[in-house]
């Protein structure tokens, strides 16, 4: 329960225990704007130090994820595992705790981006020119296309909350 009220996920109130926390539009767009920092610079990393075999496991989650289509559970946990595997090559414990922070993004939030055909095809297109990058051990290419893919997240959830709440 500590590391959960430290990740901000849940309020440890005095004689009543823990209550999970409620996420707004501002707590989103702020986990997603630290996402927007952290992830670009574990994507340049991870361009010159990913090994072989975790690009191949890129790609194949890339085929993956276009098989799979709306199933957003599939969609979910595909993704988390194409960001862990880049986590894990970018080399560097702090990265990957402050990255580990900011990667409670609600359920409910997740299952509308998936269900979405056009933010789909754009995450998958970003996951592919990632997977480029990767393959030509080009940081600054990395980091541009992770920094795009984060963004692009942060716009899909402005247009969702602007029109649904």
């Amino acid at each position: 329960l500590l590391q959960l009220e430290a990740q901000g996920l849940v309020e440890v109130e005095p004689n009543r225990g823990a209550v999970v926390r409620a996420f707004d539009r501002a707590d989103l767009l702020d986990l997603y704007e630290v996402r927007a920092l952290l992830e670009p610079a574990a994507a340049a990393r991870a361009a010159q130090r990913i090994a072989q075999d975790d690009i191949a496991r890129l790609q194949d989650n890339c085929d993956r994820a276009q098989q799979a289509g709306d199933d957003a559970d599939a969609q979910i946990a595909l993704n988390e595992e194409f960001h862990r595997i880049i986590g894990e090559a970018a080399g560097s414990p702090r990265l990957a705790v402050a990255m580990r922070a900011v990667a409670g993004i609600p359920r409910a939030f997740r299952q509308v981006f998936w269900h979405s055909e056009r933010q789909r095809a754009e995450s998958l297109l970003c996951h592919r020119r990632l997977v480029t990058a990767f393959t030509t051990r080009d940081a600054a290419l990395a980091e541009a296309v992770m920094r795009m893919h984060i963004l692009g997240a942060v716009s899909f959830l402005q247009e969702v909350t602007t029109t649904h709440g």
